[in-house]
């Protein structure tokens, strides 16, 4: 047995009293849990076949009991993965087998100096730390499992729809990037999509948040005339996704659509005017003329459309008047009850002057 493998358990001290010397002799203790009392002797265990480092607490150890032991927070398993992260292992271990320590505070040290770690975010780390840990397997599904159910709510309170495989996707990815709600319903934007074959069906079959930023978008484009596809209300609903579900975006793109098909508004159609608002003189006088609740006086009433769209010799939007005295020309204006009533007393009036 080598010097380096035994340790004498006692040990003398000398001392002088009264200008004589004594020595005494006392019980030295163990240099660590794994020493083991031989004869007088502290001595280290025979080191098993293969290769292993010496812990004076732990004893022999190989490379993965090394790994847990020195707590380096990394299996082996994802220390073999990366050859960086392996040539600093080996480095360590070999240092360990020749007796030399490498504590955890010296390898975080030398960790911390490795593209590894500079490269990926803590909950990367901590991420692939577990996913390659066989003794965590079990904590990893339970965090994967825990991912996988706030995502399946948030996404219901959202109105995205996930296929298992989509949630196995995202909880991954979620607890590997250590996503907040926020950047977790801006991923999720892209699965946002109507699932109805029938077209007529499309409309309003987005849900939850999804649905609500639809209805404002779809709203914000008949308030000014827009007719808009599908599709483009689907990516403006996505882009409401990844900004907190405003829809300021879409509502810009529709103001700007509004201005060039009716440039003649398009000093008015600014901030949060719309040509409904800017409507309101012509769904008076409409309503008044026809008698009819201005409620449901729409783009669809083709008075109030023609009177939209059409411009003075000047270029400008037309004024009330105009729209009047364009009413007042119609069979449909003549066919209203007070209408008629008025010119049949217009046309006694005039009958009565003419000596009739």
């Amino acid at each position: 047995m080598a010097d380096k493998d035994k340790i004498s358990i006692f040990q003398t001290t000398t001392t002088k009293v009264d200008g004589k010397t004594q020595k005494t002799k006392t019980e030295r203790p163990a240099p660590g849990k794994a020493w083991v009392k031989s004869g007088n002797f502290w001595v280290r265990p025979k080191a098993p076949a293969g290769e292993f480092s010496w812990d004076d607490n732990a004893g022999w150890q190989d490379r993965a009991t090394a790994t847990a032991e020195n707590e380096y927070a990394l299996p082996l398993a994802l220390i073999n993965s990366d050859p960086e992260l392996e040539a600093l292992f080996n480095e360590a271990w070999i240092d360990q087998k020749a007796g030399k320590e490498w504590t955890q505070e010296k390898f975080n040290v030398r960790l911390q100096g490795t593209n590894w770690y500079k490269t990926k975010s803590e909950p990367q780390r901590l991420y692939y730390t577990l996913k390659n840990d066989p003794a965590q397997a079990a904590e990893f599904a339970r965090q994967i499992n825990e991912k996988r159910s706030s995502i399946l709510s948030l996404s219901r309170a959202n109105g995205i729809s996930l296929s298992d495989q989509d949630l196995d996707k995202l909880a991954n990815t979620s607890l590997e990037f250590g996503y907040s709600e926020d950047e977790l319903t801006s991923v999720m934007a892209d699965y946002i999509d109507y699932k109805e074959q029938d077209p007529n069906a499309l409309v309003g079959s987005l849900t939850g948040n999804a649905g609500l930023a639809e209805d404002g978008i779809r709203d914000w484009a008949k308030r000014n005339m827009i007719t808009v596809s599908d599709s483009w209300i689907v990516g403006q609903v996505r882009n409401a996704a990844k900004s907190g579900w405003r829809i300021d975006g879409a509502k810009d793109s529709i103001n700007n659509m509004a201005k060039q098909q009716f440039s003649h508004w398009a000093d008015q159609l600014d901030g949060d005017t719309t040509l409904d608002d800017l409507a309101g003189g012509f769904k008076n006088l409409i309503s008044d003329e026809f008698d009819e609740d201005i409620d449901s006086i729409t783009f669809d009433n083709k008075f109030l459309k023609k009177a939209m769209m059409a411009t003075d010799d000047k270029g400008k939007p037309i004024n009330t008047e105009t729209l009047r005295r364009d009413l007042y020309q119609t069979d449909e204006w003549s066919n209203v009850t007070k209408n008629k009533n008025k010119l049949m007393s217009t046309g006694r009036d005039i009958l009565t002057r003419m000596g009739f």
